[in-house]
């Protein structure tokens, strides 16, 4: 799953619109919809507070697993 979807599904179960998400994180509210749409990405400070509203952690919300990118990582660099 990519960060807008989690994003989205995040805002969803929280019971937030757009536009109340943009109003929290002193944004315009399209800024949500082009990260939900995956056109454009947060700073590492509005991730960051993201993490805060939604009670996650920064793993949780890229959906960053962990253990694959080691691996993957460890390939890389054993080329």
């Amino acid at each position: 799953m990519s960060f807008g979807n989690n994003l989205k599904q995040f805002r969803i179960e929280s019971g937030m619109k757009q536009s109340q998400l943009a109003k929290k994180l002193n944004l315009k509210n399209y800024v949500i919809s082009d990260w939900e749409n995956g056109r454009s990405e947060p700073c590492i400070d509005d991730l960051k507070k993201l993490c805060v509203i939604f009670e996650v952690t920064l793993d949780e919300l890229l959906d960053f697993d962990t253990d694959f990118k080691r691996i993957e990582i460890a390939k890389t660099i054993n080329k």
